[in-house]
This record gives structure tokens, C-alpha cells and sequence, in this order.
């Protein structure tokens, strides 16, 4: 998500409870209280907690930004009781750093994914679709899940386990596509899909586009003409864009595709609600291969 380009989308947060009970800020007794910024790391988390965990994922609208997301008195009450609090970082989603510190808890665990990955500010904070990071996540989620509830963590172990399991048919997606994409050359509005892309052995032009594109700034011209002549010159074999927003410059640019037969990619910026982690990588990386 950007900062200024969707300030005329927010809409109310919409809290996702992926685990039983009603009340975002009332955790049922005996189970472990996990926040999580985004619903991509809420869903990893439910999935290894399983039956001990109460796990809310505080964004989970498409249209909230997090960057100039604020949170309600009862948000900060939920981050304030969490016991284990999970934030991709990278700028990506500072003001839960600030719920943090304004409640701070020495029994707190908080895994930063970005940092957790390798990554650093500045770098692309879409880590969530970077695939070698996805068991790192979830070792991650288990000792710390562990820590918090010893008695459990045979049980953890093994949902981990099996998570990483399910990714099977992710990784042979990957090695499928990846036979007839690695060398290719494509573009995309915003970095949203880049780890992806570099997984696929893809690359991905004009940088300095897809960066104004998320910060929510204007593209210089020269990056605008070097976007337009990759379409006009079919120098990009497919166009990526994030399908959960649009900007006046991304119209224009998928219109320019359409125009010069550019074939196009939607890819979503955040877990369409309904769909498990696996499933919604599995069926993007679909729609990739049916361009190939």
C-alpha cells in the first residue's frame, strides 16, 4: 500500500478474528493472544496456533492504508493485550510501533518479518511474497508461540510442520513456471509482486516507476517514456499491476497494454478474505502461468 495515492479509499478497519469469539479485545481464557498487522501473517499464525490461539489481523480491508491508517482507542486496546504481535515493517506498517511503545510488556513477543527476512528500510516491503521466507515465518510463529505456551509445543511443531507442507504445491508451481519464465523480460506498475517475480527468475524494468507508483509520487518523465516504450516496443512480455487500486498514471499505463497487446497480471497487494495463505499464492501464480 502508499501513502497519499489512497487517501480517498480508507474506509473503516474491518477486524478478522481467525479464531472463535466475537469481541476483538476479549480473549477467551487459556488461549494466547496474537495480533497481527496484516491478515497474511494473522492466517500463517491461526494456522500453527490452531486451537490455543485467538489471533485478530488488523487490516484486512484492501482499501486502508497502512501507512496513514489510525488506529481506534479499542485497536490499541487488542495491541495493548496481545502477547504476541506480529508486524511486517519496513515502514510498511509503523503506527503499530507506536500502539507498541505506548504499551509496553515485557511478556511480549514481536516478530518483525521484514527484519526477521533480511530486509532492511527502504528495501521492497512486500516480503510477504517472498517464498524462502515463508518457512522462516512460520519457525518464527512456532518458538515464539512455544515460548509463551511450552506445555504446547509439540503440538505447535507439528501444525508448522504441516504448514510448510502445504506449500507444495506452491514451490512446484514455482519450478513449472519458472522453466519457461526464467530470462524474461517484464513490467509492472508497483513493486508489489517483485519477490515473486525475481522467484520466477523474471526481470522486472523501470524500478524507478514502480517506487513513485507506492510512494504515492509522480513518476518523472523519463520514467514515464521508458514505461510506455517497453509496452509500444513489446520489450515487456506481460504487464503486472495491483488489481485492489488504480491511479490516473496506472489507467493509463494498462491502457497503453491493452492498446499494444500487452497481456496484463493483476496481482493482490493483501489476502482477499476467504482464501488461506496458500491458496491465494497458488492462484496468482495460476493466472501467471496462463500467460505463459
Amino acid at each position: 500500500m502508499t501513502r497519499a495515492r489512497r487517501a480517498a479509499f480508507l474506509l473503516p478497519l474491518v477486524l478478522s478474528l481467525a479464531a472463535c469469539g466475537s469481541s476483538a479485545t476479549t480473549v477467551p481464557k487459556g488461549l494466547i493472544s496474537v495480533v497481527a498487522a496484516e491478515d497474511q501473517y494473522g492466517s500463517i499464525a491461526a494456522a500453527i496456533g490452531g486451537k490455543y490461539v485467538y489471533v485478530t489481523s488488523l487490516l484486512t480491508n484492501p482499501n486502508t492504508d497502512p501507512h496513514e491508517y489510525e488506529a481506534s482507542a479499542s485497536t490499541a486496546r487488542t495491541v495493548a493485550g496481545a502477547k504476541l504481535v506480529i508486524e511486517n515493517g519496513l515502514g510498511y506498517d509503523s503506527w503499530l510501533d507506536r500502539l507498541l511503545s505506548a504499551a509496553p510488556d515485557s511478556g511480549r513477543t514481536v516478530i518483525t518479518v521484514g527484519s526477521l527476512l533480511g530486509r532492511s528500510t527502504g528495501d521492497n516491503p512486500h516480503v510477504w511474497y517472498m517464498p524462502g521466507g515463508w518457512p522462516k515465518i512460520a519457525r518464527a510463529i512456532t518458538a515464539a508461540l512455544s515460548t509463551l505456551d511450552p506445555g504446547h509445543r509439540t503440538y505447535y511443531r507439528a501444525r508448522e510442520a504441516a504448514w510448510i507442507r502445504s506449500l507444495q504445491p506452491i514451490e512446484r508451481e514455482i519450478r513449472t513456471l519458472r522453466h519457461r519464465t526464467v530470462g524474461e523480460t517484464v513490467i509492472a506498475s508497483e513493486p508489489v509482486y517483485g519477490y515473486m517475480l525475481d522467484a520466477l527468475g523474471l526481470t522486472s524494468l523501470d524500478a524507478p516507476f514502480q517506487k513513485a507508483i507506492m510512494d504515492g509520487t509522480d513518476p518523472s518523465p523519463r520514467s514515464v517514456a521508458d514505461f510506455q516504450e517497453a509496452l509500444q516496443n513489446h520489450t515487456a512480455r506481460l504487464l503486472f499491476y495491483n488489481s485492489q487500486v488504480s491511479s490516473p498514471m496506472t489507467v493509463r499505463m494498462r491502457s497503453i497494454a491493452s492498446q499494444f497487446h500487452v497481456p496484463e497480471v493483476g496481482i493482490t497487494e493483501t489476502k482477499p478474505q476467504g482464501l488461506s495463505f496458500v491458496r491465494w499464492q497458488l492462484s496468482q501464480l495460476q493466472k501467471v502461468g496462463r500467460e505463459w
